[in-house]
């Protein structure tokens, strides 16, 4: 639906790594352009990761820098205050480590795409 396709992270889809994604799926997420980097990335933000891929990956210290820890990502505890913040409130850091997990203001705040 346009509700699904306008919001960020509101279809189930997209808490799945490309990898786990079916055929089908990833030949639909091929046509619109996307690989499987791009994929986990702008759409996913590595969610679907547990914290060793995100090792290997190489962006667990953007998570980490973001106060993430692997017990905090794998085990389901409290997220990290940072989380509660806007892009406005992070700092230059803050926003550096985002953005290199694939966040801009936009998918920070969760504005959906109909307001871009």
């Amino acid at each position: 639906t346009r509700y699904l396709w306008d919001n960020l992270e509101i279809a189930s889809i997209e808490s799945h790594p490309y990898d786990h994604l079916s055929q089908a799926e990833q030949q639909g997420v091929g046509a619109l352009g996307l690989d499987a980097e791009i994929w986990d990335c702008y759409v996913n933000h590595y969610y679907g990761y547990y914290w060793d891929e995100l090792e290997d990956a190489g962006v667990a210290k953007y998570y980490s820098a973001l106060g993430w820890t692997k017990a905090s990502w794998e085990e389901g505890g409290a997220e990290p205050a940072i989380e509660d913040l806007y892009w406005n409130e992070l700092s230059e850091t803050e926003k550096e480590n985002a953005i290199n997990l694939c966040y801009f203001e936009y998918s920070w705040n969760w504005i959906g795409l109909d307001d871009w």
